[in-house]
């Protein structure tokens, strides 16, 4: 029964309405203690949300104090009590969010800070992980709670970015828990999932064997451990002993102790005879491919271990790793590096930026002699990664003598005679380079002067370029395109291209050239000095083969053109240049060798008067000359030759008047390197037939390597 007429009217009123009397209540309190006072509504929606927490109207309690913080935006107990009342209401998005406004403004309420942790350590809020431990870490600066600081330990285990915070707050958790063995667990798993903290996992697992000698899970995971530390093999091997002397019929164990076995090379016996014991029962790919690594690591066993990895790429083709085991195996000898080429052409097909693969086809193709394939591999093994010191020094050593160079010199021609006298010289300037693997650009320009009978002269520029692209290392091919300013009309352009097939005993060459004869100085200049015809050119087809045996060399080059120029007649010219010689000599860096050559020419009529063109064009000529060769080379520093002899020469006009004529040709060549960077080059020829001709020809040049 009640007792009084206020609990009389307690009872008979509702949840809301006895809300809503306190709420009056309050209200007549407040004012009853000042109506002037400022924050009168303040206090007045403070006291309706407290009230309302009570008797559990969260949804009024959330009004009003949304009402407060509409008046004081960092109240600390609206913005808490706000949080709480719509957590309460099952608002949990929204009591999230003004954890985060409490929290934002007060550091300090440990309770708060763990309760937001653990909301935003759902997985429904991942995306806000960050924040979660943030919160963590704001809730322990201020009270040290062993089941919520477990709490972040777990939440920064699960990302690899943040498992040294994970283990620095599971160091501390074991020191405050150290009987805790399924904390202990978590910590040493958490230690194997990163090989920068293998030395404290052996520690912890070494600690734990010692404690648990008969576990033998235990073991097996301290005999792992060590297997992966380079410096503890030997201990790992031990280890491994006795577990498989406990359990020698385990065939996964004893595979594992193989492999281990594997790494040690004074150990590759033991360890193929323990995969012969798994293999009888357990034939897996690895197990063979285990058992493949072994073999390839016995030079002996050379054979079976390509017909092993040869199995194994049949087995499974699309295996990169596999198949470059099988083609470096392949590419360290010589005899088989052809096929290496071609499995590592397979790799590439699928992977198109395997630099080690790329590596081993530019080895492969240097131990072939194909130094241009060399280089572009080599070239993409570094483009794709490859960036170590003996890529580079190779790469050096395969552009030895490729690098691009810039130079100038002179060539001085010197014809006496009253007649067909000329004296040419010319300057240029030179560049070189390589533009990809395959294909060099050469440049030439400058300034040429001529002097002729009767003190005529002509001057003027002149300039050539050339490619040279390189089908493979056995075809080539090249083209020069020039122009004289001194030479008239199209007579000024001279061009060649030249197709050149070698093998490692023969040579087959095919050219096309058109050049200027410099037989006389009408010939060379022609209308360009104030006569009336001249600058001849020769357009010919050519062809050279040359054949080796062992000392033997022979050569026959055949050519069939005209000959014709400005205001000249075209001409018929037919020729044949042919020899043979032996080398006596072929110990570095001296070759001596001795020859014989002969040279044929022909022309349709005499164009050797200098109204007539000016060149000799006798109907036949045959010059025959017994050479010496000497030859010296030491590397790159220098190279020297000196060829020639006496010569032997029939002459036959078209008047039917012949004869023969002595006569002698010298050549001399040589290349030097003065300096780090600079490289020289000389050479110099004679030829003279008779009393009626004599031609000296000489030149220097001067080339910065870069």
């Amino acid at each position: 029964m009640p007792t009084s007429p206020h609990e009389a009217l307690t009872l008979t009123l509702s949840q809301r309405e006895r809300g809503r009397v306190l709420s009056v209540l309050a209200l007549l309190f407040t004012l009853a203690a000042g109506p002037a006072r400022a924050g009168l509504s303040e206090q007045w929606y403070l006291f309706r949300a407290r009230s309302n927490m009570e008797i559990r109207n969260y949804k009024a309690a959330i009004e009003a104090y949304r009402k407060v913080l509409e008046e004081n935006p960092s109240h600390r107990e609206a913005l808490r009590g706000l949080g709480v009342a719509c957590e309460a209401n099952g608002q949990t998005d929204e009591a999230i969010a003004a954890y985060d406004r409490f929290l934002s403004h007060h550091h300090d309420d440990a309770e708060i800070a763990f309760k937001q942790a653990r909301f935003l350590g759902w997985s429904r809020y991942a995306y806000r992980r960050d924040d979660a431990i943030a919160y963590y870490r704001m809730g322990l600066a201020r009270k040290d709670v062993p089941e919520e600081r477990h709490a972040l330990a777990k939440l920064l285990a699960r990302d690899k970015a943040t498992l040294d915070e994970a283990l620095a707050e599971y160091r501390i958790l074991v020191r405050q828990r150290p009987r805790d063995r399924a904390l202990q667990e978590e910590y040493r798993k958490l230690l194997l999932w990163d090989a920068r903290h293998l030395a404290e996992a052996i520690d912890e697992y070494a600690r734990l064997s010692a404690e648990h000698p008969g576990d033998r899970a235990i073991s097996l995971q301290y005999a792992r451990l060590l297997a992966q530390d380079p410096g503890r093999t030997g201990d790992a091997i031990e280890r491994y002993r006795k577990l498989v002397e406990g359990s020698p019929k385990d065939g996964a164990l004893r595979l594992e102790y193989a492999r281990v076995l594997a790494r040690d090379p004074g150990r590759s016996a033991e360890a193929r005879e323990e995969l012969q014991r798994v293999m009888g029962s357990r034939s897996d790919f690895q197990t063979r491919l285990l058992y493949a690594d072994l073999l390839a690591a016995d030079e002996s066993q050379r054979d079976e271990a390509l017909a092993r990895y040869a199995s194994l790429v049949e087995e499974q083709p699309k295996n990169g790793a596999v198949r470059m085991k099988y083609a470096r195996m392949l590419g360290a000898r010589k005899d088989s590096s052809d096929a290496a080429i071609a499995q590592y052409q397979r790799v590439l097909a699928n992977e198109p930026k395997n630099a080690a693969a790329h590596e081993g086809l530019a080895r492969a193709y240097a131990w072939n002699g194909n130094a241009d394939r060399a280089l572009q591999h080599n070239q993409l093994a570094l483009r794709h990664g490859g960036q170590r010191a003996d890529l580079r020094e190779f790469e050096e050593n395969l552009e030895s003598g490729r690098e691009p160079r810039a130079g100038g010199g002179f060539s001085l021609l010197v014809q006496p005679g009253d007649y067909f006298g000329l004296v040419g010289l010319r300057i240029p300037a030179r560049g070189r380079m390589d533009v990809s693997p395959f294909v060099t650009l050469s440049a030439e320009a400058g300034f040429e002067s001529y002097w002729g009978p009767q003190s005529r002269t002509a001057a003027g520029a002149f300039f050539s370029v050339g490619s040279e692209v390189r089908v493979s290392p056995t075809q080539r091919g090249r083209l020069e395109l020039g122009y004289h300013t001194v030479r008239p009309g199209a007579e000024a352009l001279r061009a060649r291209a030249e197709f050149e097939q070698r093998g490692e005993d023969h040579v087959v060459r095919g050219r096309f050239e058109r050049e200027p004869r410099s037989d006389s100085f009408r010939a060379m200049v022609g209308p360009g000095a104030g006569l009336g015809a001249g600058a001849v050119s020769t357009n010919a087809l050519g062809l050279h083969v040359e054949k080796q045996w062992g000392p033997w060399r022979a050569w026959a080059a055949p050519l069939a053109g005209l000959v014709g120029g400005a205001g000249v007649p075209v001409n018929l010219q037919l020729g044949l240049d042919a020899a043979a010689e032996l080398a006596f000599v072929t110990s570095a860096p001296w070759r001596l060798a001795v020859g014989y050559e002969a040279t044929l020419s022909h022309y349709g009529f005499d164009a050797s008067a200098l109204d007539a063109g000016g060149y000799f064009s006798p109907a036949l000529h045959l010059v025959q000359t017994p050479r010496l060769t000497v030859q010296r080379a030491v590397e790159r520093s220098l190279s020297v030759e000196l060829s020639g002899g006496p010569s032997l020469q029939y002459q036959l006009l078209h008047t039917g008047a012949g004869g023969f004529l002595p006569g002698a040709q010298v050549r001399f060549s040589g290349s030097f390197v003065l300096a780090d960077r600079l490289e020289a080059g000389v050479g110099a020829s004679l030829s003279r037939m008779g009393d009626a001709y004599l031609r000296f020809d000489a030149g220097c040049s001067l080339s910065h390597v870069f």
